[in-house]
């Protein structure tokens, strides 16, 4: 036999035994439990951040500020905290809106606050403030709607509306009261 054919066996027989011995260390050893499953990780996050959308005419329709943003990329859905929002309405009038938490789809079309809700703004053909305060609102920012279903209540001109849900349309400048809506006007 050559002495290259005899180093080749060795080799092959060292690699079987090696193979061999690995297997059972392996087999002698517990099987560990199954990874934890982890929390799914934002696909981003940011702090102190603003989103803005800008209209047809390139100014902005909408400021958007949070202190926190987080996008999860198995459904593209960005969850929101510490939430203030500045809109301009198509009629010129400047709204605010602030909340504890909020959540949008990835186009931003639709934005659901929750906690401590409020949205502030000015009357048409009026300098007083309107002010609505909840604690769950959605903001169609295509059809520039607020809508609740949650109890709400209404302040303008030191009067008070209570309401459970109301839908107020900035387009229009209408308000529409759900359901037991409670109010008291003095002169």
């Amino acid at each position: 036999m050559r002495p290259l054919h005899v180093i080749g066996i060795l080799l092959a027989l060292a690699l079987i035994g090696g193979s061999l011995l690995l297997q059972q260390r392996s087999a002698q050893q517990p099987v560990s439990a199954a990874p934890e499953e982890r929390a799914e990780q934002p696909g981003y996050s940011a702090r102190d951040a603003e989103i803005v959308e800008t209209g047809p005419d390139g100014l902005p329709r909408y400021r958007l500020h949070a202190a926190r943003i987080e996008q999860m990329p198995r459904d593209a859905r960005i969850t929101l905290a510490d939430i203030r929002m500045t809109f301009r309405a198509e009629t010129g009038t400047d709204w605010t809106l602030t909340a504890r938490r909020g959540r949008m789809p990835e186009d931003a079309r639709r934005i659901e606050l929750d906690g401590s809700v409020v949205a502030s703004g000015q009357l048409p053909r009026s300098r007083e403030t309107a002010r609505l305060v909840t604690e769950q609102l959605a903001f169609d920012t295509e059809a520039e709607l607020l809508v609740t279903r949650a109890p709400v209540a209404i302040d303008w001109s030191g009067q008070r509306l209570v309401s459970l849900g109301a839908v107020a349309d900035l387009r229009t400048h209408r308000l529409s009261l759900e359901s037991k809506v409670h109010g008291h006007f003095t002169p």
